[in-house]
């Protein structure tokens, strides 16, 4: 029997999911931990007792359709197990639980539920990894994953470059997590923060004024515009010793 499980976010991101007690989220993980190569999970009861979980926990679960339960049987299975996992053929081990398999039927998603039609051999391979495309599609999962990483460090060295200018100093991670979500621009935020950080408003108060970098990235603050005070206007951009481009102000004559 294999002893690695995987989980699918479209599963364990949904409302459903998260809007469980953490507690509940926490039982659904040990049971899928614990399932055979099949889903099924023979002893949830002691699954329950090594975790400190209680009944209730587990109703939730059943309540929620994230596992089913066979009648007069203390026997739970993964309603969602093929959805999270895909085994290769060499380390499948089918399920003691075949009488009870033979009453789960699923669709065109790969989600169990109980029914009269049996469970196919074709839909068994499934688990066995019969229709998967073996290391070709490890490969290119592999490779999608590097270029997501690749593009998430490209993200995190605009963001340091944003930040080691940003003259407020506070709540670095959180700023972080915005950035990478919003994913901005850096030549537009740098534009922007040029004449931002001589601005009246950034200058008065010994920076007061100044937003939290993440405040200002969530409130995506980089398209204010540029305000004048009355007589003044804008000329020839020139560049300060922190290497800003800026637009400066001169008073009208």
């Amino acid at each position: 029997m294999a002893t690695k499980r995987m989980f699918s976010k479209h599963i364990v991101d949904s409302d459903a999911f998260l809007e469980m007690p953490l507690s509940t989220q926490a039982l659904y993980f040990h049971l899928n931990m614990r399932a055979d190569d099949d889903g099924f999970v023979g002893n949830p009861k002691r699954v329950m007792r090594m975790i400190g979980a209680n009944e209730d926990e587990f109703k939730v679960l059943l309540a929620k359709k994230f596992i089913l339960e066979f009648e007069h049987q203390s026997v739970c299975v993964i309603k969602h197990w093929l959805v999270h996992n895909t085994l290769r053929k060499d380390t499948y081990k089918a399920t003691l639980y075949d009488d009870l398999m033979s009453k789960l039927s699923t669709k065109n998603n790969n989600i169990y539920t109980l029914g009269n039609e049996p469970l196919t051999e074709s839909l068994r391979s499934v688990n066995a990894g019969k229709v998967s495309k073996g290391k070709n599609s490890i490969d290119k999962v592999s490779k999608v994953l590097a270029q997501k990483q690749e593009v998430i460090t490209k993200i995190e060295a605009e963001f340091n470059e944003w930040y080691e200018k940003y003259p407020r100093k506070v709540s670095k991670q959180k700023a972080k997590q915005s950035y990478l979500k919003l994913k901005p621009n850096l030549k537009t935020l740098l534009k922007a923060l040029s004449w931002q950080i001589k601005s009246d408003e950034w200058q008065d108060a010994n920076g007061k004024f100044i937003p939290h970098p993440s405040t200002y990235l969530n409130q995506q603050r980089w398209e204010d515009e540029k305000v004048l005070t009355s007589g003044e206007k804008w000329v020839q951009s020139k560049s300060n010793d922190n290497g800003f481009i800026y637009d400066t102000k001169e008073k009208l004559i």
